[in-house]
């Protein structure tokens, strides 16, 4: 009878503590229908939100002090499994986009576990503000940065943006944010460092960012393998970007421009604005190239109807100036193409 007492005992304990936390759960779900130079395929990897289910719990310590922890995990909706949710193709991790835990003010924090890289962050501040949809600012993205994406693990298990065995510190200094991570080799990645610092002049958001990889001779396995557009190599790489945008009137206008250093140096930029067009119709257009030989250039139009604050349909068309183009969206490789439209639906929880 004790030892039944005590074991309740202990489950109200249990349960009192965890009530503590504040627990929430989003996610949504996004399936597309894209036309490139083959034929005609269903691709459920995002191409204007990822498929993804978000639990965060947050729990306030006193004096200022919370800790959150984030677990997130995406999925192709057209099968179910899981996927990274980004160009390198399937995973087989749960939680292959986020798994982490935050201890801080709002002030200063500090962040360990598998976490986005904060250039990414940065970089995004100018390309996907005015490029929405992630079939437009992911292939974007790759020609900013020379085909350089975050992607430090030797398997395609955490995607282009996430980086695993991760710690990070973020500050908020007078508006400007300031984080910095950093990711020990081991034998299943790469060394990589990464920094990022956004904030505002008026009515102007900036943002910038700096990645650094050890040694990429183990990406081969995680990028996309035969093309062109992706650089692999076997020394050390280092990426610099200035994003920004800003509104005028309705339209939102967006710049990002990289350098990458190393063994194939190059520069990249993307300009692109986007507006709401007629009641829940809005659109965008955006161009980014490289000066890379091996990089084409990137032109794109996007249209988006919102239904409702949840649900909505797009459409997306991305040109090529040539069809080394492996990555014509933000799902897996399909087919080399110089072209490829999209017609999708998606909704948000």
């Amino acid at each position: 009878m004790k030892k039944t007492q005590v074991a309740l005992a202990a489950l109200a304990l249990m349960a009192s503590t965890a009530a503590l936390a504040e627990v929430k759960l989003s996610g949504g779900l996004d399936t597309s229908l894209v036309k490139t130079d083959a034929p005609t395929v269903m691709t459920g990897g995002g191409n204007w939100n990822i498929p993804f289910v978000n639990i965060t719990a947050s729990e306030d310590l006193g004096g200022g002090l919370k800790a959150t922890a984030v677990l997130e995990g995406s999925f192709t909706s057209t099968s179910g499994q899981t996927a990274n949710g980004g160009p390198t193709g399937t995973s087989t991790s749960l939680f292959n986009r986020q798994a982490n835990l935050t201890v801080g003010t709002s002030d200063f924090s500090i962040t360990a576990g598998m976490q986005i890289s904060p250039f990414i962050t940065a970089t995004l501040t100018g390309v996907a503000a005015a490029a929405p949809g992630n079939g437009v600012f992911v292939p974007a993205l790759l020609r900013i940065t020379g085909g350089n994406l975050a992607n430090v693990d030797g398997t395609v298990a955490s995607g282009g943006f996430w980086i695993p065995e991760a710690i990070s510190a973020t500050a908020n200094v007078q508006g400007v944010t300031i984080s910095a991570l950093t990711r020990a080799k081991n034998s299943g990645g790469t060394a990589y460092s990464a920094a990022g610092i956004t904030g505002s002049f008026g009515n102007i958001n900036w943002g910038y960012g700096y990645q650094k990889y050890g040694d990429t001779s183990t990406l081969a396995g995680s990028q996309l393998t035969g093309s062109t557009d992706i650089f692999l190599s076997t020394a050390g790489l280092t990426n610099h970007s200035l994003s920004g945008n800003t509104k005028l009137g309705d339209v939102t206008l967006g710049v990002s421009v990289a350098q990458s250093r190393g063994p194939l140096s190059s520069t990249g930029y993307s300009i692109g604005a986007y507006t709401p067009i007629v009641g829940g119709l809005s659109g965008g257009l955006t161009y980014a190239a490289n000066n890379a030989d091996v990089m084409s250039d990137q032109t794109s139009l996007s249209l988006k109807y919102d239904f409702s604050k949840a649900t909505y349909v797009y459409f997306i068309h991305n040109n090529f100036s040539d069809t080394n183009s492996l990555l014509v969206g933000n799902s897996a490789p399909i087919a080399p193409s110089k072209k490829a439209t999209y017609v999708g639906i998606g909704t948000s929880f």
